[in-house]
């Protein structure tokens, strides 16, 4: 499925405002305690086609993008998801809670135990209020999230190995993207598992999901990229080779709106 594009808006924000709302991701320390990533097999949801071409977008033109998403701070342990759903949505003027999110997200309650969990590609795994590093509590992937965003008939689209271009032309339409990275942009700490039915599930044990509400740079080969984290409320900016390489480790996965 490809997303039709009819506006496009840039937004300039004052270098002072920047100033107070942006820091440099490598500024930041903090380890929030987040959800991981993905797995082998594909989920079945509309996907957008990451190699279609779009018209109406300059590839020439250098862009200093910046969506101002307010920074709703997320209410648990593991609940960056939807946090970061909600706040996507309110700046687009859709109000979805976090706390209906958590209420109508499938979920499969329990630990890991001999190496077998849940599927985070069919539902939240664990306890929202658990952790990733004692296995009591996981997170959730794309495809739950736009399975219940179709329930409330909000429009989104799950995308699985996507291309930069499916993040920087939904900003540009004035639309944030949810996105999958490890927590602080640091390395993936491998994790593995199996589901009840047998699939294998290999992602990384600190995943975290943000809002990327900017960019600098061409639609195609963008130098900066701008996140809001729901963990601390803070905008930051972070290289694209750090931003690449966090993004690859979780499989590329978004949530676009």
């Amino acid at each position: 499925m490809t997303i039709g594009i009819f506006l496009i808006v840039k937004i300039v924000i004052p270098n002072s405002l920047l100033k107070n709302k942006l820091e440099r991701a490598s500024d930041y320390t903090e380890t929030p305690q987040k959800l991981p990533n993905l797995l082998d097999n594909t989920p079945v949801t509309p996907v957008v086609d990451s190699n279609s071409t779009q018209s109406g977008f300059d590839y020439q033109k250098e862009y200093d993008f910046y969506l101002p998403v307010d920074g709703y701070i997320q209410k648990h342990n593991l609940s960056c998801e939807c946090a970061s759903v909600s706040d996507a949505l309110a700046y687009m003027g859709i109000t979805y809670t976090e706390d209906h999110c958590l209420e109508v997200l499938p979920v499969y309650k329990g630990f890991m135990q001999n190496d077998v969990w849940g599927d985070p590609n069919q539902e939240f795994v664990g306890d929202v209020n658990g952790h990733q590093s004692d296995r009591t509590g996981y997170g959730v992937f794309p495809n739950p999230l736009y399975q219940i965003l179709k329930m409330d008939n909000i429009t989104s689209y799950a995308i699985y190995k996507g291309n930069i271009t499916d993040l920087t032309k939904s900003l540009v339409n004035n639309k944030p993207v949810v996105i999958w990275i490890p927590v602080s942009f640091e390395r993936c700490t491998d994790i593995s598992w199996f589901t009840p039915v047998g699939n294998k599930v290999q992602t990384c044990i600190n995943e975290h999901a943000v809002v990327l509400v900017g960019f600098k740079g061409q639609i195609n080969q963008p130098s900066t990229m701008r996140v809001m984290d729901v963990h601390v409320g803070i905008t930051r900016e972070v290289d694209w080779e750090t931003f690449k390489k966090a993004w690859e480790y979780m499989d590329r996965m978004a949530l676009l709106f």
